[in-house]
Parts: structure tokens; sequence; C-alpha cells
């Protein structure tokens, strides 16, 4: 008889821990997508605010816009120094037509380009540290990460290079659009389709689509997974 009631208040203890744990179970999960749902939104209010900014300064750097050939082939990492040989830092270098067109860019262009940057920087800290989740913003706004990097980085060369107390300016521009682009090319949707700069009189494009295989789709698909957690 003994034995049996603590059979019954055994099993009853184990259906109280089974109730409790399903009960926690759910309120976790609940406020896991009230936070997927608040990121989602700083997401998009922070995209809006960007788009804003970048799509006049778009359409003014049709004439100096870099390239895909003018950008490193690594971007810079968080926490490690960063140099490139001379050889490939003349290569990134604006040509002459590219450097008469920037130069004409009038001092109020220049302060709104240093608003897009530090706003697109700011969001880059938030995906760095997970705070925002990378697949969603990728998902939403890779190609416009491609366009504003190709139309921002002569400004961000320049912010960096007068920059009176040293270090580095922008670089998580850099890191995304790198990511931007192995998105777009893990993924055949995206990666047949080139992606252009326009203006009303004028067309440029910035990153030209590339032929993959199945492999090294897969293998873009990984280093994407990789560069996501640095």
């Amino acid at each position: 008889m003994c034995e049996n009631a603590q059979l019954y208040l055994s099993i009853a203890n184990l259906l109280v821990l089974t109730i409790s744990a399903f009960f926690i179970y759910r309120q976790i999960k609940a406020a896991t997508k009230a936070n997927q749902l608040e990121s989602i939104i700083t997401l998009h209010r922070k995209l809006t605010e960007i788009n804003e900014l970048c799509d006049p300064l778009c359409e003014t750097a049709v004439q100096f816009a870099l390239t895909q050939d003018q950008f490193p082939a690594t971007p810079p990492s968080k926490h490690k120094i960063y140099s490139l040989p001379d050889y490939v830092s003349e290569k990134m270098e604006m040509s002459q037509k590219q450097k008469a067109a920037f130069g004409k860019v009038d001092p109020k262009t220049f302060e709104t380009a240093r608003k897009a940057i530090a706003k697109l920087n700011e969001l880059g800290q938030l995906l760095e540290d997970g705070l925002i989740n990378y697949n969603s913003f990728l998902g939403i706004y890779h190609s416009h990460v491609i366009r504003a990097c190709s139309a921002l980085e002569p400004y961000r060369r320049k912010f960096e290079k007068e920059m009176r107390l040293g270090g580095n300016y922008g670089h998580r521009l850099l890191r995304m659009r790198h990511k931007a682009i192995l998105y777009n090319l893990a993924y055949p949707k995206h990666r047949c389709k080139d992606i252009y700069i326009y203006s009303e009189n004028d067309t440029v494009i910035v990153y030209r689509s590339s032929k993959v295989t199945k492999i090294s789709c897969f293998g873009y698909k990984i280093r994407l997974f990789l560069y996501k957690r640095w």
C-alpha cells in the first residue's frame, strides 16, 4: 500500500513538472516571437530612414559610384589590423573621370552622405551583435546594400582620410556589402541579375552577375553562414 502511494506521488510530481515545463516553453516561445516582431519593426524603421538618405545619393553618384573591381575581395574584420598591398590599393583607386565627378559634389550632399554612413554603421552594429536577424535583413535589403555601398564608398574613403583622431571609419559597411554579395551568389534567384545605380540620364552597373555551379553555390552558403558570425 505504501509502495503504491509513493508510485502515485512520483507520477503526480512528474505530471506537475511536465505541465510546468510545457507552460514555461510556451512563455519562452511567446517572448521569442515578441522579440522577433520587435526586431522586424526596428529593422523596417531603420531601413526606411536609410532609404530616405541613400536613394537621392545613389542618383547623384552615377558618375563616380565604385564598381565591384574597386572593392577589396576580403573586407576588414572586426578586430584584426587591416591593410592592403600597394598593387591592390592602386587597382581600387577611382578613375580620373570618377574623381572629377566626385569633386563637383556640394557640401550639403557630403553631410547627407555622412548621415547615411552613420545610419548604416549603426544598423551594422545591431546585425553583428545579433540584435537584428541577418537573414531577414539580407532577404529584404541585400541588393540595396550593394547599391548603397557603391555610392557611399567614395565618401567613406574621404571621411576616413580626413579623420583628425585617426582610427577606422565605416568598415562595417564593407562587411555588410561582402555578406550581401555572398547572399546574392548563394541563391539562383538573385545571382543571375546585374545590380545598377541609375539616374534620369545615366546608368552604371555596380555589380555584375556571376555564373555559379551548385557546388560553389553551396560553398557560398557556408561562407555566408560563417561570415554572419564574425
